[in-house]
């Protein structure tokens, strides 16, 4: 995924343990973890521990690192009172709530591999937060062999090599600046691709890593990193000014992204929404206090998004029904004081100026800094692979990927080249 990248290997959770020092010396800025410390059945499986508490903790003083997380194997096992497949998510590490925890998807079919660890974790938080191809990967093997593999552990080193790439591209598209964690793991999430039941869910979290269009959301998007509380006047000015300044945000361009840092609450943002958008994702994330071992509900510093679209209609997050008879329901609207990471989503929005709300529901500890991020996705039809310049090995089979929005139920012509003919 990313095979520039200095890579420091350690064994199993040493590399969580030895984050200071890696920071220090190379400026690690991610790690991939594909292991687990709890036990291999139902009772290992949904607790905020001390591994959690610790990891969360150390994420809060090393801002800049995201550590990524395979959920787990445990998809197959029926842990009463949930039905099949729910409830896996492994204890520990995987459970804290500043990780990227990492399910597994099939290749071809793009539908949740059967081993796959899912959620709910034991306070009700979203858990994964996205999936990527986890079956049939040909990767490295024992001994210098290569073969394949299947599991959460194939999928979490796919998501955390794109990790690599997005704090690349930031840095070349920021002179260099190291971005934070949290900026990553918003932009990721939000520009996911949506699968199984509309919004989050239990299985696919906020869906299947789409790099490109994370990519697309540093190159284009506007930034703004406000490490002192400010008022809502001067943030808004400095947005603008940054803008006009740039160049860069064209109608089109100002669509696909923008992130917002900012210690200030309550605040709001204004965004443009022009006709042609298929879905309009909005999202809030926050890298919260690490909870005490155990605690019936982990969330410390508890933040609220909503969005007022034209008319004026506010939109709240769409949040799951963690109870065990509920537990595969769609997603509604309604205040969320369960997680960190909420999301905002606007089935073909109304042209218009909407506006993003963020208000403090609970701050025990003082202001809390916090990103926003919006997707706006485009009617049209886009293909994900290949992009171009790709090398195609003669006798190989391809598969050929595509994302169209608007109209979904009609059918289209899809044409390729050989070489001599369509």
């Amino acid at each position: 995924m990313a095979p520039r990248a200095t890579v420091v290997s350690q064994y199993l959770s040493d590399i969580i343990i030895n984050t200071p020092t890696y920071f220090s010396d190379y400026e690690m800025i991610g790690t991939n973890n594909s292991y687990t410390s709890a036990d291999d059945s139902c009772a290992g499986s949904g607790v905020y521990d001390v591994l959690s508490n610790y990891t969360d903790n150390q994420m809060k003083v090393y801002e800049k690192v995201l550590h990524v997380f395979s959920a787990g194997n445990d998809g197959n096992y029926t842990c009463s009172p949930y039905p099949g497949f729910f409830a896996t998510i492994k204890s520990g590490y995987q459970c804290s709530k500043n990780v990227l925890t990492v399910g597994a998807i099939t290749d071809s079919l793009e539908v949740i591999a059967n081993f796959s660890s899912r959620g709910p974790v034991y306070d009700g938080r979203i858990k994964p937060e996205i999936v990527a191809t986890g079956v049939n990967i040909f990767s490295t093997r024992q001994n210098n062999t290569y073969g394949f593999n299947s599991g959460t552990s194939m999928s979490g080193p796919i998501v955390a090599g794109a990790v690599t790439l997005l704090n690349e591209q930031y840095r070349i598209s920021n002179a260099g600046a190291i971005p934070k964690a949290s900026v990553i793991k918003a932009l990721l999430c939000n520009t996911a691709e949506d699968m199984g039941n509309p919004g989050p869910d239990f299985i696919y979290g906020f869906g299947s890593l789409n790099a490109r269009r994370a990519v697309e959301a540093i190159k284009k998007g506007a930034y703004d990193f406000l490490e002192k509380p400010l008022d809502l006047n001067r943030l808004l000015i400095t947005i603008r000014n940054a803008m006009d300044k740039s160049k860069l945000i064209t109608q089109t361009q100002v669509l696909k992204n923008k992130v917002i840092v900012s210690t200030t609450t309550p605040s709001t943002n204004n965004i443009t929404v022009p006709a042609g958008v298929r879905r309009l994702k909005v999202m809030l994330y926050w890298a919260d206090t690490a909870a005490a071992p155990n605690a019936a509900s982990t969330l410390i510093n508890d933040l609220d998004l909503s969005v007022t679209a034209p008319g004026p209609v506010t939109h709240l997050p769409l949040i799951l029904n963690a109870s065990p008879a509920n537990v595969n329901n769609n997603a509604v609207e309604g205040a969320d004081h369960i997680n960190n990471i909420e999301q905002v989503v606007i089935d073909n929005p109304a042209a218009g100026n909407y506006s993003i709300n963020v208000n403090a529901f609970s701050l025990p500890y003082g202001p809390q800094e916090y990103v926003i991020t919006y997707q706006m996705d485009m009617n049209g039809v886009t293909v994900e692979y290949p992009a171009g310049d790709e090398t195609l090995v003669p006798g190989e089979t391809e598969v050929i990927r595509w994302n169209a929005y608007g109209d979904e139920t009609n059918s289209f012509t899809l044409q390729y080249f050989d070489g001599s003919t369509w």
